[in-house]
């Protein structure tokens, strides 16, 4: 989605000069937009202890980050370690934490982190466990990655704790909010996050002046009464949890946010919902 942000951040009369995500998880639009210069800082918060701490790795301890992705052979012995670390992140040393997340989106399923490795534990699947992991090439990325860390904030907050933080700001902001899925969501998130705080989400983007783009799985509970009366548009999108076919999301704006056209991923447009 990083070229319709792109496009709409530059849409603005006054295009931000700053790209938040209250859930940033992997931040692909994110390191895409500091990397093509749209933006010259990049927010990135995310509750999970275990997605801060990876991202922690990446900027802050990124010698030791490179080497370890080197040294480390991916194997479902190895699996089981990381994955002990990642559910018990109370007990975590933070640097392993970090790397057991980042060990466990590479080498499970779909890269969901509560998911089985690929292959399966008896490795019995036409892919492997070491199918995504691929040493010189993640650290080759991660070092290039790095290289922009004096343009990176990090925190590790609730999301509305994160936008509170975000308004105490004066230089304009792009917020892209991704929470987890209302279907399903519990089964692919560590955090909880239910029906009360999908609500108290919806209830705080009502009262913001932040401009911010929202996406979601399509769920009627979306349109027809969490984010009633905005502009919400349904976009196609592929997906890979379960069995690969073409899933379908809401994308939805802020009123004062230009939207210069519908075309949220290079191969599909999005349509507005009837009113």
């Amino acid at each position: 989605m990083a070229d319709f942000f792109s496009r709409t951040i530059q849409a603005q009369p006054s295009p931000a000069t700053v790209y938040a995500e209250p859930f940033a998880g992997g931040a692909g639009a994110a390191l895409r937009l500091l990397e093509d210069e749209v933006v010259g800082r990049i927010i990135l918060n995310d509750k999970n202890p275990g997605i801060f701490e990876f991202w922690q790795n990446v900027y802050r301890r990124t010698d030791q980050f490179v080497d370890d992705i080197r040294r480390t052979l991916p194997t479902v012995e190895e699996w089981h370690v990381h994955r002990e670390i990642y559910m018990n992140p109370a007990e975590a040393d933070a640097y392993e934490l970090g790397f057991a997340t980042f060990f466990l989106n590479r080498c499970n399923h779909s890269g969901i982190l509560s998911a089985r490795p690929i292959g399966g534990l008896e490795q019995h699947g036409n892919w492997k466990i070491d199918a995504r992991f691929k040493p010189e090439y993640l650290a080759k990325r991660i070092e290039h990655v790095a290289r922009r860390r004096d343009q990176v904030e990090l925190h590790n907050l609730d999301a509305l704790d994160f936008m509170t933080l975000l308004e105490s700001r004066s230089a304009p902001t792009f917020t892209y909010v991704d929470p987890p899925y209302i279907q399903q969501g519990e089964e692919l998130y560590m955090q909880q996050f239910g029906d009360e705080q999908h609500l108290s989400l919806s209830q705080r983007l009502e009262k913001t002046k932040l401009q911010w783009v929202l996406t979601y799985d399509d769920h009627k509970t979306i349109s027809d009464d969490l984010y009633k009366g905005r502009r919400c548009a349904a976009f196609g999108i592929a997906h890979t949890a379960q069995k690969q076919h073409i899933g379908r999301e809401y994308i939805v704006f802020s009123d004062d946010l230009i939207v210069p056209d519908l075309q949220v991923l290079p191969n599909r447009a999005a349509e507005y919902l009837e009113a």
